[in-house]
């Protein structure tokens, strides 16, 4: 059988399809009636089996090179693993059914990818595997049973992440598997933390630490037990020592070049930073770790890094721009069954509210929130304490007592399925009526310069390629596309660090293509706080001629704002001085954002 020709056919005839990514062997695609016959081939000839343990084969060997690979590269195996999901879901399943230890030969090297990648579908199968897996060698299930602690604390389920991480530290101590062990103590002192058990968490994840400092070639897990010991530190109420502790994990991290490892300290930095009140370098490191989580399409870091930074702004005052991220995280969670993270962006969604003088509305989420809690078996978390006494007991103190304890009740009798609903169920503004918003506009500097010379193809495929690309980085900050002529945008933001955030990156992001590409074009951006009339999905008002006539005087690779806005953010930038605009009776103060890092 010429297997190589055969496939050389399917592909002539378009029945398949091939990728080759340069890291895999190619890979193909059958057209899915084609698929439903081959598989019907392979039953009727009996050879089935054979071919799904084959897979199932395969599929292991990918696992085992992730699980060697993914701290240090982890965004290049979430994307593998994310095009091979299909194949990987089919070989856990024929491992569960017909030889678990497969099943768990494949879960647990993938399972910090699968974490990012499909949180409730990995504990669903580390569950029913590690269930059936009372025959497999003891170090396998051992491990499995330390990921699955792992997905079960996601899922918000503290007492069964500790019994299975203790059952995991047993199998681990009865092996002689003294690196095992230490990185299971450690997680159950991290546990320990979560329960209020202060003492025993600290005492636990330093012994861990200790002991793996004493092992030969144990750098591959002193970062997460640096992260484990720093989080006790900062739940037993020592922020400071939390931070020098999490930065300490951080540097090793990049040392190791261990992307994973970094980014899961550098989370852990910013929420030790929030609680000592560094909110400004709580807003800079969660804005950068939850970057890094995108990229890397780690969906539990990512809904995490959401609410550290919303919890950072809103210490800040941007109520906005934190509902919107608690908001966006609120809903992933609830996808990705990771209620853990959910009942924290209720809670935060809580302190919005309370924020923005809606307190009957702050005391249900926050009831919510409490009852969550309790549900998990769990006190409150070092954050939930800060915002409790920044956002919710102000709130209280200025409500009726009994009213506030009648509400928080009817919060507490919620689901959190339905808590998440009530939260995400918000009104929104009104179809017209006076708003507050940060308008930017902007433009491709010389475009029709640039189209006599590139031509109309050229043209066309630049501006798709700017389109594309400058609506990515709106989305990212929240921005509201209101209308798009030709090569230009009108966006509002909820505020101007927001639109200040937005434009920067747009500068960046073209400059860096220009000089890996070789070229970009030059745009203008101009920023300005106003308010306006929100009229029919748009905004009306002098504040939107002001914003359009500040865009105007902006040069290639310029971002002006008025001074005014420029001052709400923490940006730096040079004065242009006072510049009368078109249209307008008196000169506006203008300045110019630096942007290059």
């Amino acid at each position: 059988l010429d297997a190589f020709g055969g496939v050389g056919s399917l592909l002539d005839k378009s029945l398949i399809r091939r990728r080759d990514d340069g890291v895999l062997e190619p890979r193909f695609w059958m057209l899915e009636t084609l698929r439903e016959y081959a598989a019907a081939r392979l039953h009727e000839e009996g050879v089935a089996e054979d071919v799904r343990a084959r897979m199932a084969e395969w599929v292991t060997g990918l696992a085992e090179r992730a699980g060697q690979e993914s701290r240090a590269r982890m965004q290049h195996w979430t994307s593998v693993v994310r095009d091979e999901l299909d194949n990987v879901r089919a070989a856990v399943r024929w491992g569960i059914d017909h030889r678990v230890r497969v099943a768990l030969g494949i879960l647990e090297p993938l399972s910090q990818v699968l974490r990012g990648l499909s949180p409730k579908e990995l504990l669903s199968w580390l569950d029913e595997a590690v269930t059936e897996a009372a025959d497999c060698p003891p170090a396998l299930r051992a491990r499995a049973l330390a990921a699955a602690s792992v997905a079960w604390e996601d899922a918000g389920e503290t007492q069964r992440a500790i019994e299975t991480a203790t059952e995991s530290a047993q199998l681990l101590a009865d092996l002689g598997d003294p690196k095992g062990k230490a990185i299971t103590l450690s997680r159950i002192g991290f546990l320990h933390a979560f329960q209020g058990r202060y003492e025993e968490a600290i005492a636990s994840c330093r012994a861990a630490l200790d002991a793996a400092r004493e092992l030969e070639h144990a750098d591959d897990v002193l970062v997460r037990l640096t992260v484990n010991y720093g989080v006790s530190l900062l739940e037993s109420g020592d922020p400071r020592g939390a931070i020098a502790v999490q930065e300490e994990a951080l540097a090793l991290a990049e040392r190791r070049g261990a992307r994973a490892d970094a980014l899961t300290a550098m989370s852990n930095l910013a929420e030790a930073l929030l609680v000592a009140g560094e909110y400004a370098r709580a807003e800079k490191l969660s804005r950068a770790a939850l970057t890094e989580a995108q990229a890397a399409a780690h969906r539990q870091l990512e809904a995490n890094t959401m609410n550290q930074l919303a919890l950072a702004i809103l210490a800040q005052g941007d109520a906005p721009g934190a509902e919107r991220l608690l908001r966006d995280s609120a809903a992933a969670g609830r996808s990705e069954g990771l209620w853990k993270i959910v009942e924290e962006s209720v809670e935060g969604l809580a302190c919005t509210s309370a924020l923005r003088g809606a307190s009957s509305r702050a005391a249900k989420l926050w009831g919510a929130g409490l009852a969550a809690r309790v549900a998990q078996r769990r006190v409150s978390f070092a954050t939930e304490r800060l915002v409790e006494e920044l956002f919710i007991a102000p709130a209280r103190r200025g409500a009726d007592e009994a009213e506030w304890e009648r509400l928080e009740a009817e919060g507490g009798a919620m689901s959190l399925e339905e808590a998440v609903a009530f939260a995400l169920d918000s009104p929104g503004e009104p179809e017209q009526g006076v708003v507050r918003k940060t308008f930017m506009f902007t433009d491709v500097v010389d475009s029709t310069r640039l189209l006599e010379v590139v031509g109309d193809d050229a043209w066309s495929s630049l501006v798709g390629w700017h389109d594309r690309t400058l609506r990515a980085l709106f989305a990212q900050q929240g921005g509201e596309e209101v209308d798009h002529a030709g090569d230009g945008f009108f966006v509002a933001f909820a505020t101007p660090r927001e639109a200040v955030a937005c434009a920067v990156s747009i500068q960046r992001v073209l400059a860096e293509h220009r000089r890996e590409a070789g070229f970009a074009p030059q745009v203008r951006v101009g920023i300005h706080e106003a308010e306006a009339t929100s009229h029919e999905g748009g905004f009306r008002g002098i504040g939107v001629h002001t914003a359009a006539r500040v865009g105007a005087i902006a040069g290639g690779g310029e971002i002006v704002a008025s001074a005014a806005t420029a001052a709400l953010t923490s940006a730096a930038a040079s004065e242009l001085g006072e510049i009368s605009l078109k249209g307008l009776a008196e000169p506006l103060a203008i300045v110019s954002i630096l942007w290059r890092a």
